[in-house]
């Protein structure tokens, strides 16, 4: 009897034991900690997964700081994570340009502090000698390399309804002005003076995501259709509804919308002057324009061709998550070599924000 009292015991010292190690595990990351001893992140830095799902120790600087408990968030993320930079968020490492964030040069926007936090930077820029050090690791890739095309593909039960979609979403639902925070990045301004033309002159209908309730331009009263900020999944099914995307912006770093789009095999129409997505135009997937003066030449010209662009084709040949995984490891590895926290030869592709696990690409 006393050696089975002794025994149970003992068994519940260890399970206390055991429960306050895990306890005070917990209390050193920032959430769950996995079995490599590295937590997840949140924005500004960005989680990077295997083919297998398992965390690696590089993250991805995604903007400034606007916070100040994001600079106690980096002081713990350094010594467990290494840095890139990525261009997610206008211009940024440049100072970026949306008045509403305060980022001026009176407020001494320090590009240096943003720029040696990280060894290497994926970019999105034409002429990334303009916003990057010369001798600074880098390489052409965005986050909306990655556009799920399993998610995100053409249905063909679905009757095109609109002449073209533009995605607006605001961020404040009391301000309808081309300068709210997300009307400036998609240079609501120019969009506009375009609708118009689309409206008064070429009896087109459109879509406009984001901002019902908000005054038509002259002209579109019945025209151009206008919703609530959308959910995800119910956003990417209007793709398939539309003959093309819409994308005047210009301050804005390769967005997602334009990809996802281009994997519904919808050709776009996109200012020549945007940040980043640039690299998505081409013969096979739509036209370029770049202010008032050109819109209708190249509108005619995307209109003509229609039947003619192949934007899914263009872009699984191209990008997504395997093509844009299998370069973002070799970047990650040609950068970092063995202070990675898995070997190489164990890792086919690597991929931002989401888990793909053993991804099986998609047929054009």
């Amino acid at each position: 009897m006393l050696n089975t009292t002794l025994v149970i015991i003992i068994g519940m010292l260890v399970v206390c034991l055991l429960s306050a190690a895990l306890a005070a595990d917990t209390r050193e990351s920032f959430t769950d900690k996995n079995e490599s001893g590295i937590f997840t992140v949140s924005r500004p830095f960005v989680n990077l997964y295997d083919n297998k799902g398992n965390q690696i120790n590089v993250t991805l600087l995604s903007r400034p700081f606007f916070m100040d408990s994001h600079y106690t968030e980096y002081d713990r993320i350094k010594q467990k994570f290494l840095i890139l930079g990525i261009s997610s968020y206008q211009e940024f490492p440049n100072q970026p340009r949306n008045p509403k964030d305060g980022f001026t040069q009176e407020n001494k926007y320090d590009y240096i502090k943003w720029v040696n936090m990280c060894e290497g930077w994926l970019h999105c820029f034409r002429n990334p000698d303009e916003f990057l050090p010369k001798s600074m690791k880098n390489m052409l890739l965005s986050e909306s390399d990655f556009a799920d095309c399993v998610v995100n593909k053409p249905d063909p039960t679905v009757k095109k309804k609109y002449d073209f979609l533009y995605i607006c979403h605001r961020d404040d639902l009391g301000d309808c002005s081309t300068k709210e925070w997300v009307a400036y990045n998609k240079n609501l301004d120019l969009a506009e003076k375009c609708f118009k033309i689309l409206c008064k002159k070429y009896n087109y209908k459109g879509l406009l995501i984001g901002r019902s309730g908000c005054k038509l331009p002259d002209g579109c009263d019945g025209k151009l259709e206008t919703t609530k900020k959308l959910e995800y999944y119910t956003m990417i099914k209007k793709y398939d509804e539309a003959k093309f995307i819409f994308v005047p912006n210009i301050s804005d770093a390769s967005p997602r919308v334009l990809t996802e789009a281009m994997c519904h095999n919808i050709p776009c129409l996109v200012n020549k002057n945007i940040i980043g997505g640039w690299k998505y135009v081409t013969p096979e997937t739509g036209e370029f324009f770049s202010s008032e003066s050109d819109f209708e030449e190249n509108l005619d010209k995307l209109m003509a061709n229609l039947s003619k662009y192949e934007p899914r084709k263009h872009y699984l040949a191209n990008y997504g998550v395997i093509n844009s995984g299998r370069r973002l490891k070799d970047f990650i590895y040609d950068t970092f070599g063995d202070r990675v926290n898995i070997p190489r030869a164990n890792v086919d592709y690597i991929t931002p924000d989401f888990k793909k696990v053993d991804y099986n690409d998609c047929a054009a």
